[in-house]
């Protein structure tokens, strides 16, 4: 054992081992030896009896404290994600002792342990000093040096696997071992003068007893709750290195029990003692894992911590939308989706909690649908947003609009600015951040709006050129019908307007208007034509 000031590290030994993964429960005895290398089943919905994850083993993941409740639970038989209590319809919590219960695994094949393999050639050389100082000139207890080489090494029975043969050499050695600690304890009452080479040296046998700790028969599994789902930078879920060794370790055990008696697979044995060796050496799991959740896989990147919270500005309320035309737009206003607007004020509407809760959500924009929308008309025009096209080349790609509320979930977007965007809408997606100060605001509405940016960085063109549709739509509501037969006034009431949307006029049909006792001959389309340009 290792003692420090305030801790103590030992080695687990096989029966503090059995200790630990045997218990009772409702007056059953349970053994903690994993026997699946796989976790769940039925499409990952609940743990396998014998796996890594059995609830047997390890515990119930959700447990129900409530002493009313009278439900007895049944082991692997629950869905993961079912939370609430059949018993009382309550929600349950989590057993916290998953995180202390252990489990192994039962080796067919013994392996190694290291620790005390070295411990036991410490005691061998310490044997053959002893041997050469002391009892050679000591008649009571004598043992050839050449005879006990060859007991061990030359005249053992040769196996046909050279792995037995080993373990062979190994058990006639701890044989001498229990012979030799025997009598030491006769030679000790004799005080000579290597009485404290034989007291350092009796630590040693202490400490190695028998031949059962030279190798590993029962192999420790950590407890369930400490081999949790993991998060890399991008938020991505792995599962946990140990979870893959331990299936692995498993699976190569299982392979051992199929073959004959006396006869192994020795690639199978190697690959089952590699896999020990890298769960007790965690530091070696980098040769056999691509992915490392470590904390430097963290810190450095383009999504490490950072790039994205020390070196870049963080935007707390931005959305992101693929692009829809709408040509009845004004040119510096932008059509954004109610929903996106919602989550920039919506602290401002509530005026109190904000409540996250999305079955409240959902019922809050039935009922109170309209009164959102009144509320954002109101100061909307108060909140000049950027717009940015990736990837940002030039200024043009930046643009400071204003926003204006639309129905559906894509942005809506005037086709004259998409010259400067270099953007079409065959699934272009735009990016909007809300200008945060009110200095902002106004500096990037005179830096950055559409109509201080009239010409081109590169060709000093004017960028706002017309499409083909819209010289099309032009063309039509200029266009003039010449014929007779169609009426040539129109009456000032709200019918006409109807008959209009309704096409019983049509927009190149002759409108006699009368302003300042003036009569002027035009056409709907004309009308409209003068009305936009006015407005603007």
């Amino acid at each position: 054992m290792l003692s420090y000031k305030n801790i103590n590290i030992d080695i687990l030994t096989p029966k503090e081992l059995s200790d630990l993964i045997i218990r009772k429960y409702n007056g059953n005895y349970i053994i903690g030896i994993v026997t699946k290398s796989s976790g769940l089943l039925h499409k990952n919905k609940r743990f396998r009896p014998g796996g890594i994850f059995c609830e047997e083993i390890f515990g119930l993941l959700y447990t129900c404290y409530r002493y009313k409740c009278k439900f007895i639970p049944v082991f692997n038989e629950s869905p993961i994600l079912n939370r609430i209590c059949p018993g009382c319809d309550k929600f349950m919590t989590f057993n916290f002792k998953r995180k202390y219960r252990f489990a192994s695994v039962f080796l067919n094949f013994p392996i190694i342990n290291n620790f005390y393999f070295n411990s036991f050639i410490k005691f061998f050389k310490a044997f053959k000093t002893l041997r050469v100082n002391y009892f050679k000139n000591n008649n009571s207890f004598k043992i050839n040096y050449k005879k006990f080489y060859n007991n061990i090494f030359v005249n053992s029975v040769v196996l046909e696997n050279k792995f037995f043969n080993l373990i062979n050499s190994i058990y006639k050695i701890t044989k001498y071992v229990e012979l030799f600690k025997k009598k030491l304890t006769f030679l000790k009452k004799k005080k000579s003068s290597t009485e404290t080479k034989f007291d350092k040296f009796s630590k040693i046998l202490n400490d190695l007893t028998f031949v059962k700790k030279l190798f590993i028969t029962l192999f420790p599994i950590l407890p369930a709750g400490l081999r949790n789902y993991s998060f890399d930078n991008r938020r991505v879920t792995y599962n946990s290195k140990l979870n893959y060794l331990y299936s692995g370790l498993i699976t190569l055990n299982n392979m051992l029990i199929n073959e004959k008696r006396y006869v192994y697979n020795l690639k199978v044995i190697l690959c089952l003692h590699f896999i020990i060796e890298v769960i007790l050496n965690f530091y070696k799991s980098k040769d056999v894992f691509n992915f490392n959740n470590d904390l430097y896989n963290k810190l450095y990147g383009k999504y490490g911590v950072f790039r994205q919270n020390l070196l870049g500005f963080r935007v707390d309320y931005s959305g992101r939308a693929s692009i829809i035309p709408y040509p009845s737009l004004p040119i510096e206003t932008v059509g954004v989706p109610f929903n996106m607007v919602y989550h920039r004020v919506r602290r401002e509407y509530e005026k109190g909690e904000v409540n996250d809760n999305e079955f409240y959500e959902s019922s809050f924009y039935k009922h109170r649908i309209y009164d959102k929308f009144e509320f954002f008309e109101e100061f909307l025009y108060e909140y000049p947003v950027i717009v940015n096209r990736a990837p940002t080349l030039h200024k043009m790609n930046v643009q400071t609009l204003s926003p204006m509320l639309v129905e559906g979930e894509s942005v809506q977007f005037n086709p004259l600015l998409c010259a400067g965007y270099n953007a079409d809408f065959d699934g272009d997606q735009m990016g909007i951040f809300p200008i945060l100060k009110n200095y902002a605001k106004e500096e990037s509405l005179y830096m950055l709006g559409p109509l201080v940016n009239l010409h081109s960085p590169t060709t000093k063109n004017n960028v706002f050129n017309l499409t083909q549709g819209m010289l099309a739509g032009c063309y039509s509501l200029f266009n003039y019908n010449y014929l007779k037969l169609i009426n040539s006034y129109i009456s000032n009431n709200y019918t006409d307007v109807i008959e209009y949307f309704n096409r019983s006029i049509l927009v190149d049909s002759p409108v006699l208007l009368r302003s300042y006792n003036f009569f002027y001959y035009s056409t709907c389309g004309r009308l409209l034509l003068n009305y936009n340009f006015n407005k603007k």
